[in-house]
């Protein structure tokens, strides 16, 4: 009696339970990416702690070796995507003219620096401290004897002054 009740529900299930699904879904990030960047956070974990002046130069070196082989890799990835819509534009030109808007669209990215004392700063807001100190650095304020002082009437005494030419 219970055998013939779980064949019975054997039967069951296979017509009515549907079957697991296994798609293997890409990985999204390459491999040698997921690497380098694990590397990286490892190194930069270990810069952290407290360590000889001699290790920390060792690690620094070796955290630029990684950010160096990261950006190499990426620059490979971009190559070998170009040449593989170059190659199909023959075949698919749909597919290149894809790729080209994609790029049209891409902005570039700013690598990681280098900060005074040599030490390379990846993080977005340390990169943005040091582009904002750079630029206060370069950029300097106006004199006080070339400030306007009512825009309205400096412009308009200007445009008086000055015919425009067609």
């Amino acid at each position: 009696m219970v055998s013939t009740l779980t064949k019975i529900c054997e039967q069951v299930c296979e017509v009515y339970v549907p079957q697991k699904c296994t798609s293997k879904k890409k990985e999204k990030i390459p491999r040698d990416w997921r690497i380098l960047m694990r590397k990286r956070s490892i190194v930069k974990a270990r810069l952290t702690k407290k360590t000889s002046k001699c290790k920390e130069i060792k690690l620094q070196e070796v955290l630029k070796d990684i950010e160096i082989k990261l950006l190499m890799s990426h620059e490979e990835q971009r190559r070998r995507e170009e040449l593989q819509a170059i190659s199909n534009i023959k075949i698919n030109s749909k597919c290149f003219f894809a790729f080209a808007n994609k790029k049209v669209k891409n902005i570039s990215s700013v690598g990681p620096l280098e900060d005074d004392e040599g030490n390379l700063v990846s993080d977005p807001k340390g990169m943005a401290l040091m582009l904002k100190r750079q630029f206060e650095k370069v950029l300097s304020l106006p004199s006080p004897e070339d400030a306007i002082d009512d825009p309205a009437t400096f412009f308009a005494a200007q445009a008086a002054t000055s015919t425009p030419t067609l």
